[in-house]
C-alpha cells in the first residue's frame, strides 16, 4: 500500500498545470522541428530552406503556437545557432526574449545541417 501512496504524485503531474519548467513539452517541439517540419525528409537532417524561411519568418505569433501546440500560458523561444561560431541566426529565431534570471526554463537542442555546416536547433520553455 506505501507504493501506491508515493506514486500517485507522479500519475498526476503530466495533468498539472504549475508554471514549472517541462522538458516533455520541449522535446516533443525539438522532435517535430527537426525530424518533419525544418527537415528535407523524415530522418534527414538536412535543414530545409524553405521551410524554415516559412515557419521562422513567415508565420505569424498565432500560426507558430499552433504548429507547436503550445497555448498563451507557457512562453517559448526556438532558433538556430552555428555550432562552430555560437552565432544566432536572427532570421532563424521565434519566440518570446530568452529570460535572462535563472528559474524553470526547460532546454532541448537538436543538430541540423547547412551548407556543409553543422547548427544546434534551440527549443526554450518556460
Amino acid at each position: 500500500m506505501m507504493f501506491v501512496f508515493t506514486s500517485v504524485p507522479g500519475l498526476i503531474t503530466p495533468f498539472d498545470e504549475s508554471e514549472t519548467a517541462n522538458p516533455l513539452l520541449a522535446d516533443r517541439i525539438a522532435d517535430d522541428l527537426s525530424e518533419s517540419t525544418l527537415v528535407d525528409s523524415s530522418g534527414s537532417a538536412q535543414l530545409n530552406e524553405s521551410a524554415a524561411e516559412a515557419f521562422f519568418v513567415d508565420a505569424s505569433e498565432d500560426e507558430v503556437r499552433s504548429i507547436l501546440g503550445i497555448d498563451d500560458r507557457r512562453s517559448f523561444n526556438v532558433s538556430i545557432t552555428n555550432s562552430t561560431t555560437g552565432t544566432q541566426l536572427d532570421e532563424y529565431a521565434v519566440g518570446d526574449p530568452v529570460p535572462d534570471e535563472t528559474g524553470q526554463v526547460t532546454v532541448t537542442q537538436r543538430i541540423l545541417l547547412a551548407d556543409g555546416e553543422s547548427y544546434w536547433l534551440s527549443v526554450r520553455v518556460w
